[in-house]
């Protein structure tokens, strides 16, 4: 009801008063006070030309814009008073933030002092030094002098220390180079062999002659690039190339020997040794040959794995009555095979951290479950293929691709377990290309799958009309 007569009065009184006001004040110069003044005046002269009782009518009027106005008072008030809270919860913070920028201001000024004692001596003493001449201007243009005088200092002390280093490298550079020779040469008292030309055969050279040489060539490399001004760079690297090409060739079949002493926990032994290993990483890290050492590493770990692949045939497993293949025997293998795998990765997730480090760790792991499948994936393709062949002639209806999906299943449960023994790895697109490379076997059935599916139901049904027959 007083919503109702307050739109009544301000629509009864909005014509009189715009008339009124509309020439005297624009709209931004509204006043709430002026406005009801000239309503209520308006309706009273027209009002008081009828009846008495249209006093009674403005008061009634009055009374229930008094009401509103105390609704819109007590919102205002509201309204200010969340205002205030608002403001009263974050002062706290402004504060805490005035306070930590008033903390890093002291700081500054404290360092500006500093900077300020550190260069008045230098411009005190330039302008003492400037006789008449000095004054404010000579201590300044003296001061400066003083710097650029500290800064030739540092260069003439950067190029004596550079020439340190180049008279160090040339001295000792022939006498460094005499002495890898010796130490790459085998015992006095060991026999040459007859074939010079496999150098596997040469007689061992020890491991503390060997480490010797790899530092040895570590300083002439470091000696090499401090003379790398000087003339005869060319025979340098020359020599230096030789001499890493024959630390290559010896350390070659020490590097595979401890490999293959480190595979002795993986064989069933009482535990792989990673101490030759690591000696052997520690050299070709020196040699700046990590890719040929993983390389190696990583061709010789997944050996047990193979072994056990081609040591399992389907040709000799149990056959149907109608002579297909019985491809129970290869689907039962294949989980056991996966585990070993797994069994594999998770003794590599140690071992890659002891010899390669936490950084190349898991990288490694996953090149290792790589080599597991990577000389594979043509007998792999094979063996599917026996279960059941790709070809949807109906011509070819054997097998049975029941196996092929159980396959499948058992190969994603597979790699959804290798990778948490990758986690870590900072190379997210080799995880991706091993792994569509271990399920790459299953990609033709895949891409013919609403077919072979067919040809399945198919063998089913023939299977089916035979029993019933």
């Amino acid at each position: 009801m007083s919503n109702e007569l307050l739109d009544t009065l301000l629509s009864s009184s909005s014509q009189h008063a715009t008339t009124k006001t509309h020439e005297h004040k624009p709209p931004s110069s509204f006043s709430v006070a002026t406005y009801l003044n000239l309503a209520l005046s308006s309706d009273s002269q027209s009002e008081t030309k009828t009846n008495d009782a249209a006093e009674e009518n403005v008061e009634a009027r009055m009374a229930e814009l008094a009401l509103q106005l105390q609704m819109e008072t007590q919102n205002c008030h509201d309204e200010i008073e969340t205002i205030g809270m608002e403001m009263s919860a974050q002062l706290p913070r402004a504060a805490a933030d005035v306070s930590r920028l008033s903390v890093g201001l002291g700081g500054m000024t404290q360092d500006a002092r500093a900077l300020l004692r550190g260069v008045a001596p230098l411009l005190e003493d330039g302008g003492a030094g400037g006789g008449v001449t000095g004054g404010v201007g000579g201590g300044v243009t003296n001061g400066g002098v003083a710097l650029q005088n500290l800064s030739t200092l540092h260069a003439l002390r950067a190029n004596l220390t550079l020439t340190k280093n180049i008279l160090s490298a040339a001295s000792s550079w022939d006498a460094t180079i005499s002495s890898i020779p010796i130490l790459l040469s085998p015992p006095i008292n060991a026999t040459q062999p007859d074939d010079d030309d496999n150098p596997s055969r040469s007689p061992s050279v020890t491991a503390a002659n060997l480490a010797q040489a790899v530092s040895a060539l570590t300083t002439l490399e470091n000696g090499n690039r401090a003379l790398r001004g000087m003339p005869g760079r060319e025979d340098r690297d020359g020599i230096l190339e030789d001499f890493r090409r024959r630390i290559e060739v010896l350390l070659k079949p020490r590097l595979l020997a401890a490999l293959q002493t480190a595979q002795g926990g993986t064989s069933g032994g009482k535990g792989g040794e990673l101490g030759p290993l690591q000696q052997c990483a520690v050299m070709y890290t020196s040699l700046g040959r990590t890719a040929v050492l993983m390389e190696e590493y990583v061709k010789a770990r997944p050996a047990l794995v193979h072994k056990l692949w081609f040591g399992f045939s389907i040709s000799e497993s149990p056959r149907k009555a109608s002579g297909a293949v019985n491809s129970e025997g290869f689907v039962a293998w294949l989980p056991g095979w996966y585990d070993s795998i797994l069994k594999l990765l998770a003794e590599e997730r140690r071992r890659s951290l002891a010899v390669f480090g936490s950084e190349k760790g898991p990288e490694i792991t996953a090149r290792v479950l790589d080599e597991c499948f990577r000389p594979l994936l043509s007998s792999f393709s094979t063996r599917l293929s026996t279960l059941f062949s790709t070809n949807d002639s109906s011509s070819d209806a054997t097998g049975s691709f029941e196996s092929i999906c159980a396959s499948y299943e058992a190969t994603l449960r597979f790699l959804s377990l290798a990778y948490d023994q990758m986690i870590g790895c900072k190379n997210p697109k080799l995880i991706h290309v091993i792994y569509a490379r271990v399920a790459s076997p299953f990609a033709p059935y895949q891409r013919k799958f609403s077919k072979l599916e067919l040809k399945h139901d198919t063998i089913v049904m023939a299977d089916v009309t035979n029993d019933v027959q």
